[in-house]
C-alpha cells in the first residue's frame, strides 16, 4: 500500500497542502469547511491518519510515539504555509484507528489535528457558529454531531499563557491566578496539552485513574531530535517506572515498594541524616558565607541516597549531575540539540551504572532499597527485569535528588525572604516541620504532572478529548484562593496546610514524601541552629532554574555571623 497521501487544495483552509512519504493524511468533510475562518480561534481540523507499516503488533506507548513523530514531520511541510496565515498547527491527541484496511503489517493511528489562530479576541469569552462566517451554523453543529470539535478553549489563556518562557518559569503564581480566575481548564500552545489549574478539578483528576492514566507522566514534553533518540537507544527504555503505572498494576508494585519505606525504616534514617547534615555544615560554617544550593541543598540527599543504595560516598556524588540531566532530558522542552545529546548521554551512563549496581547486590542481597527494588522486578520464575528495575532505581535516584534538593532551596529561600518566620523557626526549631508543609504549598517542587485521558471526558463545560494529555499544576491548586487564605503569604502557623498536593493526591500519592519531609525537618533545623544571622547575601532576586516540571533556585548566597 502506498502510504503517501496530498490533501486536494480545495478542502484544506487556506488551501494547505500535505505531502508525505510516512502517513496518509486526510480531513473528513463538514458542512462549511470553506467558511472564513477570520475570527475563530480555535477548531478541530480533522483528522492525520499514519500508518507506521513496520509495527506488526496491537498499538503501544511506542507505536503511538512513532505515529506522534510521523505526524509532526508530515505537519512540519506545513507549517511554513499555515504561519503565513496566522495558524499554528498542533497535533492534540492520538487514538488507534479500528477497521482501517491498512492488512497485518501495520498500525494506523489517527491523530487530532488543531489548528489554533492567533488573532484578536472577540465580545464574550467562548466562539459561538456566528464567528464561523456564511455556513457556521451547520459546520458547528455538524463539527459537534460528529465528535471532531471539543469544546474550544477559551481565548486568552491559549495565546497569552507562555509556559517556557524565562519570566513565568520565574513567577508563574500571577498567571496561574488568571487562569484560575479566567479559564480554569485550557490549551497550552506552548505545550501541546490541556491544563488544569483549581484544586478540586487537579485532585479530582489525580484520584480517577479509570479516566486518567500515567502512562505518559514524565515523556519529555517535546519530540527529542534524532541524535537524542539515537544516544537513548543505548541504554534502557524509559518505561516501567512506577510512576508510569496504572492499576492493577500500580496497586501489586507499589505494596511491594512500600516495604522499603514503612515508617521505622524511615525513623531509624533520622540519625544519619542528622549526622550527613552537621558533616556539611562543618565544611563552611567559619567562612560566614557559602552558596548553599551546592554546599548543602544538593550534597544531602545525594549522600543519603546513596547511604540507600548502599554504594560509595564517591560514586553516590554522581547521582547529583545525573539527576539534574534527567530532569533536563525530560522537562525542559526547549535545549539546544548539542546540550540535550549531552544530557542523554549522562542518563544512559547513569542508567548503565544502576545496571551494574543491581548485577552486583543481585548475588549478595542486603535489608536495604535496591534489594527490594531488585526483587519488585523480579517475576514468580526468578527472572530478573534489568529494564524494570533500572527503572525503578532510576525514579529514585531521580525523584530522591532532584525534588528533595529543590524542597530544601525553595523553603530555605521563603524563610530568608521572610524574617520574622525566620525567627520564630529560630525560637521554636519543632517548627520546621511546620516550614516543610507550607514551602511544599507556597512553592512546591513539582508544579506540575502529566495524565492522559482514557476517554473523552468532561470537566465543567470543557470536554478533555480521549488520548489526550493534561497537565495538572500542583502548584496552581496550592494557590486556590478557594482552599487556602491569602495563598501567596507565607506562614508557618497556617491552618489547613494539609490540602496542598505537594506530593500529589490518589494512589500515585509520593512513594518517598516521609523521607524528604525527614531531610527537610532535618536541615532546616541544622542550619537554622547552627548560622546564626543566617541571611541572604545578594540583594539581586533569586533565580529559578528553567526546567518546566521542577522548581528550585539555581544558587542561594548566603551569609551569617561567625563566631569569634
Amino acid at each position: 500500500m502506498n502510504a503517501a497521501g496530498l490533501i486536494p487544495a480545495a478542502s484544506t483552509p487556506q488551501g494547505l497542502r500535505f505531502s508525505g512519504t510516512w502517513g496518509l493524511l486526510f480531513f473528513r468533510g463538514v458542512a462549511g469547511a470553506k467558511a472564513p475562518f477570520e475570527s475563530f480561534d480555535t477548531f478541530s481540523a480533522g483528522a492525520l491518519q499514519c500508518l507506521l507499516a513496520q509495527h506488526a503488533h496491537r498499538p503501544t506507548e511506542r507505536t503511538l510515539a512513532a505515529a506522534i513523530r510521523c505526524g509532526e514531520r508530515l505537519l512540519a511541510q506545513a507549517r511554513p504555509q499555515a504561519q503565513g496565515h496566522g495558524w499554528v498547527l498542533r497535533i492534540a491527541g492520538a487514538r488507534p484507528l479500528a477497521g482501517f484496511a491498512h492488512g497485518a503489517a501495520g498500525i494506523a493511528w489517527s491523530l487530532t489535528l488543531c489548528q489554533l489562530r492567533r488573532h484578536r479576541r472577540l465580545r464574550g469569552t467562548r466562539g459561538c457558529f456566528r464567528d464561523l462566517g456564511p455556513g457556521g451554523r451547520d459546520c458547528w453543529r455538524a463539527r459537534k454531531e460528529r465528535g471532531l470539535h471539543p469544546p474550544c478553549p477559551r481565548w486568552s489563556m491559549s495565546r497569552v499563557f507562555p509556559f517556557f518562557s524565562p519570566e513565568v518559569q520565574q513567577d508563574p503564581y500571577p498567571l496561574y491566578a488568571q487562569a484560575r480566575a479566567e479559564e480554569p481548564i485550557f490549551f497550552c500552545e506552548d505545550l501541546g496539552m490541556w491544563v488544569a489549574t483549581r484544586h478540586a478539578d487537579v485532585t479530582a483528576i489525580l484520584r480517577d485513574t479509570d479516566r486518567f492514566s500515567s502512562r505518559l507522566t514524565t515523556v519529555s514534553v517535546k519530540e527529542p531530535p534524532p541524535e537524542v533518540v539515537a544516544v537513548m537507544r543505548r541504554g534502557f527504555p524509559r518505561t516501567g517506572s512506577i510512576i508510569h503505572l496504572d492499576p492493577p498494576e500500580h496497586t501489586s508494585v507499589r505494596r511491594r515498594m512500600n516495604a522499603a519505606f514503612t515508617p521505622h525504616r524511615i525513623a531509624s534514617l533520622e540519625g544519619a541524616i542528622s549526622s550527613l547534615a552537621n558533616q556539611l555544615v562543618d565544611s563552611f560554617e567559619a567562612t560566614g558565607r557559602t552558596e548553599l544550593i551546592a554546599s548543602f541543598c544538593g550534597p544531602l540527599p545525594v549522600a543519603v541516597i546513596g547511604d540507600i543504595l548502599g554504594v560509595s560516598r564517591a560514586d553516590s556524588g554522581k547521582f547529583g549531575q545525573w539527576a539534574d540531566d534527567s530532569a533536563r532530558l525530560l522537562m525542559s522542552g526547549q535545549l539546544p540539540t548539542d546540550e540535550w545529546v549531552r544530557v542523554a548521554e549522562s542518563v544512559v551512563t547513569m542508567q548503565h551504572y544502576l545496571a551494574e549496581l543491581i548485577s552486583a547486590r543481585r548475588s549478595t542481597p542486603a535489608d536495604d532499597l535496591l534489594t527490594t527494588l531488585i526483587q519488585t522486578a523480579t517475576a514468580p520464575s526468578g527472572q530478573l527485569d534489568m529494564t524494570k528495575a533500572v527503572s525503578y532505581a532510576t525514579a529514585f535516584v531521580f525523584a530522591g535528588h532532584k525534588t528533595t534538593t529543590d524542597l530544601l532551596g525553595n523553603a530555605l529561600r521563603l524563610l530568608l525572604l521572610h524574617p520574622e518566620q525566620l525567627a520564630a523557626l529560630v525560637r521554636e526549631p519543632s517548627l520546621a516541620a511546620a516550614a516543610v508543609e507550607e514551602t511544599l504549598r507556597r512553592d512546591c517542587p513539582v508544579p506540575g504532572t502529566a495524565r492522559v485521558a482514557n476517554v473523552d471526558v468532561k470537566i465543567g463545560d470543557v470536554t478533555i478529548p480521549k488520548d489526550a494529555r493534561i497537565l495538572v499544576l500542583l502548584g496552581s491548586a496550592n494557590h486556590d484562593e478557594s482552599v487556602f487564605e491569602a495563598p501567596s503569604k507565607f506562614e508557618l502557623g497556617r491552618a489547613g496546610s494539609g490540602e496542598h498536593l505537594g506530593f500529589g493526591r490518589g494512589v500515585h500519592f509520593c512513594l518517598g514524601a516521609p523521607l524528604a519531609r525527614l531531610q527537610g525537618r532535618v536541615a532546616l533545623s541544622v542550619l537554622t541552629q547552627r548560622l546564626p544571622g543566617l541571611r541572604l547575601a545578594d540583594e539581586r532576586p533569586v533565580k529559578f532554574r528553567q526546567v518546566t516540571m521542577f522548581r528550585g533556585p539555581v544558587s542561594l548566597e548566603v551569609a551569617w555571623d561567625v563566631k569569634r
